[in-house]
Order: C-alpha cells, then structure tokens, then sequence
C-alpha cells in the first residue's frame, strides 16, 4: 500500500524482468520415448538456475545449448552461468542427474560456488547441524540422505 502523503516520484516503480524458461523434461519415474524425467532451466538476467535433474539431464542440457545455437536464437545457456540448483522434492526422477552433472563441472574446473536448495526433514536438519547420523525414520527420499551418500562417493 502507497501512504497517501508519498511524493509519486518517491513510489519504486517495477522494472520487467525477462526470464527464459527451458523445460528439458517432465516425465514421471519411468522415462518414455517422448518425455525424459524432470529438468528444466530458468535463466535471468544475473545467472541460471536449475529446477530438478533426473537422469540424463547433462544430455539434455548440452542437446538445448546446441539447438539454441543450431537455430540462432541469440540466447546462451553456459554452465558457467548456472547459480543455484533447486531440487523440489528427493526422488531419483527429480535428482539422479545431478551427481554425474556436478562431477562433470568438476572436471571442467568449476570455482564458482552453486547454491543447492531442496527440501528435508526437521530431523535430518537437527542431525545435520549436530553432526550426528541421520535417525532411522528420515525416509531415503530425503535430500539430506542422498547428499550424505554423493558426498561419501566423492
């Protein structure tokens, strides 16, 4: 709500943001010939993030990358440019290409820290920030427990 004694020069005025939407997927757990698992992209004009990563979602970002220059689109999607990775739930068809595409950023010498967001449990955040063994209940779906086992494969 504006106060009705504000100068309108002193009102924020909303600047229009373009985001680009690339939806690399949206299939269930059990990949079809027409419709690959979970992925997609949302670039602005500071950067990309990565909502979900099923299996195969390095391909298939390298496959969007070339048809964007294929077709001359004037938009680039580096990997170099991707800040955040947001998972919206632990199911493999959901994560299962993240862990080969990280290692890959890896090899590529990536310095640039990537913000990983995703869901958890109350109980796996208290074991985490206690540095304690996640409890027994904390489902194997839980990002935190699939963390714990990428991170032991190194």
């Amino acid at each position: 709500m504006v106060p009705t004694n504000a100068h309108p020069h002193s009102i924020l005025r909303c600047v229009p943001v373009v985001l680009e939407v690339h939806v690399l997927g949206t299939g269930s757990a059990r990949p079809t010939p027409d419709r690959a698992v979970s992925g997609s992209l949302i670039k602005g004009p500071d950067g990309i993030a990565v909502i979900d990563a099923g299996e195969g979602f390095q391909t298939r970002y390298a496959h969007q990358r070339r048809r964007l220059k294929q077709f001359a689109v004037g938009t680039t999607l580096k990997p170099s440019m991707v800040d955040v990775l947001a998972f919206t739930h632990g199911h493999l068809d959901h994560t299962w290409g993240a862990l080969p595409w990280l290692q890959s950023m890896s090899l590529e010498n990536r310095q640039k820290p990537l913000l990983v967001l995703g869901p958890t449990s109350p109980e796996a955040m208290d074991a985490l920030l206690e540095g304690d063994p996640l409890p027994e209940a904390v489902p194997s779906a839980d990002l935190a427990r699939q963390w714990l086992a990428w991170f032991a494969l190194g």
